[in-house]
C-alpha cells in the first residue's frame, strides 16, 4: 500500500536566502536556492505545506541596505510560533505531528562557541558575531517544546572563526513545553570547510545553486531511494546528498572537500523521520544532448543514483528520458567533463529541453 501525500497543516517553515552583503563578497546562489526550497515546501507533490505556514526572507540583489537582519528573522519565527500554538492548542495528536523547518543559505562561519552560523546581511570583517547560531536556535526549540520535530538545513560555509560569538535567538525563555522535541541539523559542509556553489559563467545567474541545496532538492524530488510505501527517510536522503555533493566537488576540482554533516537527536537509524512522500510519479522528460562540432570521443551520462549510461557523439544528438535531477556528461571511464560547457553539468526539471555542450 503506497503512502498518500497529505497536506502537512501542522508543519511550519522559515526560509532565508542572502546573496547581498554590503560588507562582504556577494554570492550568486542563496536567493535562488531559498526560492526553490520554498517552492518544494508548498508543492503538492513535495513538502505539502500550506502557503500560510511558510515565511520567505530574501536579500535584495545589489541593494545598498543590508537585509534581512536579526529582527526580521526572529520576528518571522515568533509569528510561526504563535500560529503553531494557536493551531495546535491542547491537542496532543496535533503536537505529535508538528514540525518546524528552518532553511538558510548565505555566508556562514563556525563561531568559537557554536557549530555553524548564518552570517546576517550586515555582517562585515570584525563583526562576524552578527549571525544566527543554528545549534542555539535548535536548542531553544528543544527546550520550548512548541514543535515535536525541528529540522534545520544550512547551505553555508563553516570556516572556523573562534573570535566570533555565535548568537542565540532574541526570544524570551520558553514556558511550559507541550512535549518532548527531537531535532536534526543538516550542515551543508563539515567543520572548518567551505560550502560551494555553481558559479560557472555558462550558468545563467538565475540558475546558479549551491552544491548542497541542489543535491538536497534533487533527493527530495525523487532522486533519493524511497521505501516501498513511497516515503523518504532522513538516512536515505543523507546517503544520496553526500554522494551528489562529493561528485560535484570532484568534478569542479576543489582543493577543500565539502562533506555534508548531520547532527541532532534524529540522526540515528532508530529515529529516522520521514522527510518526504514520493508516491506521486516522478516527473520525467526528454533531454536532447548536443555535442560540440567534430567531437567524437565516447562519453558517459552520470545519473543521480551514481550509475552511468554510455553515449556515442558520432551518432548525432543524444536523446534520453530522465527524471528530475542533476546530471553530468563526462569522457568515458573518467570524471572529466572539462571538454564541455559548464563542465558537462545540467539539470532536468521535468520538461523537455536541449542541452548544448
Amino acid at each position: 500500500m503506497t503512502a498518500q501525500p497529505v497536506v502537512n497543516d501542522r508543519h511550519y517553515a522559515l526560509v532565508v536566502g542572502i546573496n547581498t552583503y554590503p560588507g562582504l563578497t556577494d554570492l550568486g546562489g542563496p536567493v535562488n536556492d531559498a526560492k526553490n526550497f520554498r517552492d518544494w515546501l508548498v508543492d503538492p507533490v513535495g513538502g505539502h505545506l500550506p502557503d500560510d505556514n511558510v515565511r520567505l526572507l530574501l536579500s535584495d540583489d545589489g541593494a545598498v541596505s543590508a537585509r534581512p537582519l536579526r529582527d526580521e528573522i526572529d520576528d518571522a519565527l515568533l509569528d510561526l510560533n504563535a500560529k503553531a500554538m494557536n493551531d495546535i492548542g491542547a491537542s496532543l495528536e496535533d503536537f505529535a505531528r508538528s514540525r518546524l523547518i528552518i532553511y538558510v543559505a548565505g555566508h556562514g562561519i563556525m563561531p568559537g562557541n557554536g557549530d555553524g552560523a548564518l552570517l546576517l546581511a550586515n555582517a562585515r570583517k570584525g563583526a562576524y558575531s552578527r549571525n544566527i547560531e543554528l545549534r542555539a536556535y535548535a536548542d531553544w526549540y528543544a527546550r520550548a517544546g512548541l514543535f515535536a520535530q525541528v529540522l534545520v538545513y544550512a547551505d553555508c560555509c563553516r570556516n572556523w572563526y573562534p573570535q566570533a560569538r555565535g548568537t542565540p535567538p532574541t526570544f524570551d525563555d520558553p514556558g511550559r513545553p507541550n512535549g518532548p522535541v527531537q531535532y536534526l541539523i543538516w550542515y551543508g559542509t563539515g567543520p572548518d570547510e567551505f560550502a560551494y556553489e555553481y558559479t560557472e559563467t555558462s550558468i545563467p545567474p538565475d540558475e546558479r545553486r549551491g552544491y548542497f541545496t541542489s543535491a538536497l532538492l534533487d533527493g527530495l524530488r525523487g532522486g533519493a531511494s524511497a521505501r516501498r510505501d513511497g516515503t523518504l527517510t532522513a538516512q536515505a536522503l543523507l546517503l544520496f546528498v553526500r554522494v551528489q555533493v562529493s561528485k560535484a566537488v570532484a568534478r569542479s576540482k576543489k582543493a577543500v572537500p565539502q562533506v555534508v554533516t548531520v547532527v541532532g537527536t534524529l540522526s540515528d537509524a532508530a529515529h529516522d523521520p520521514v522527510l518526504a512522500w514520493l508516491s506521486a510519479p516522478t516527473r520525467a522528460a526528454r533531454v536532447t544532448i548536443r555535442f560540440p562540432a567534430n567531437f567524437a570521443e565516447p562519453v558517459e551520462l552520470e545519473l543521480p543514483d551514481d550509475t552511468r549510461l554510455p553515449g556515442d557523439p558520432t551518432a548525432g544528438p543524444w536523446t534520453v528520458e530522465v527524471p528530475v535531477g542533476r546530471y553530468g556528461v563526462v569522457l568515458a571511464g573518467t570524471d572529466d567533463g572539462s571538454s564541455f560547457a559548464g563542465e558537462g553539468l545540467f539539470r532536468a526539471d521535468g520538461v523537455d529541453r536541449d542541452v548544448n555542450l
